[in-house]
């Protein structure tokens, strides 16, 4: 196991939490403590959170920034070095596009919020959270 997670960050608004704080565009970023052959990093996506309401699974927002190894010269001065490498692996997951959107049933689900009778498809829901994204880079786009 190694320190840091060489450039990869997850979005935290937990400010009591910090890590590594970077300010970007409002947000607080935290670089993970921990890489390595003995660390497992799994994010979990939209659906997966969808379907348990946000709360057992969270949908977790990350970005890998540009990420150096920072030494020191003879008087003290930070330098950049080279980059290390590193590995990802990646694997989505995604239900039939018919499959209803449905909340999975749990006893650790507060369900005292009125549940859907009709569940859209994955199909719809997944236009919807695409339309939904694209306006909101829209607007990022015209603020600039």
């Amino acid at each position: 196991v190694n320190s840091n997670a060489m450039g990869l960050e997850v979005f935290s608004s937990n400010k009591s939490e910090k890590i590594q704080e970077n300010v970007f565009d409002n947000c607080t970023w935290q670089e993970l403590p921990n890489h390595g052959h003995g660390v497992a990093i799994i994010f979990v996506g939209s659906v997966l959170s969808y379907l348990t309401k946000g709360q057992i699974f969270p949908a977790v927002k990350h970005r890998v920034v540009d990420w150096r190894i920072k030494t020191k010269d003879d008087d003290g001065c930070c330098i950049c070095g080279s980059r290390e490498e590193r590995m990802a692996v990646t694997l989505f997951v995604r239900p039939h596009g018919n499959a209803l959107m449905k909340t999975l049933p749990s006893p650790y689900l507060n369900t005292d919020k009125k549940m859907s009778n009709n569940p859209p498809t994955f199909s719809a829901w997944n236009s919807r959270v695409a339309t939904n994204y694209m306006k909101k880079k829209q607007r990022q786009k015209d603020s600039m």
